[in-house]
């Protein structure tokens, strides 16, 4: 019997709520240039707070986690995580855009957004109790 490997949907929904929610900033801050009043400022510097803290300490950490340990594991040992068998069903290409395609996304998403990073104590915290969180789930 097939089991997916452990970090399979999580990644994938989490990278999906973070560039949503990059998308979201960037057509408020685009809808809004020029005419912004109080409250509309005040509603796009959280939605800023919330990428950026989506950023480091979910998107980021996880990604790169998934990213390298699935890599590492494909090539000590294809079959423990990824078996031959899912060849015949998910393409190469797949595989990459699953496993691959997070890296560069992230990269370039640190390279041309800034972002204001919450301190390290409450960054290493959320990443530890999320990390907990699943581990006991």
């Amino acid at each position: 019997m097939f089991f997916a490997h452990p970090m399979s949907g999580e990644p994938k929904v989490i990278q999906t709520v973070f560039f949503g929610v990059g998308v979201l900033t960037d057509l408020t801050s685009l809808l809004t240039k020029g005419a912004i009043c109080q409250e509309q400022e005040r509603q796009r510097r959280k939605l800023i707070g919330l990428r950026d803290w989506l950023m480091a300490v979910l998107a980021f950490p996880v990604g790169m986690f998934v990213v390298t340990m699935f890599w590492i594991l494909y090539l000590f040992d294809r079959d423990l995580i990824y078996p031959r068998l899912l060849d015949n069903f998910i393409p190469q290409w797949l595989n990459h855009g699953m496993h691959t395609t997070v890296l560069p996304f992230i990269i370039i998403e640190m390279r041309t957004t800034p972002h204001r990073y919450p301190s390290r104590l409450c960054g290493l915290l959320t990443v530890c109790s999320f990390a907990m969180g699943y581990v006991l789930w």
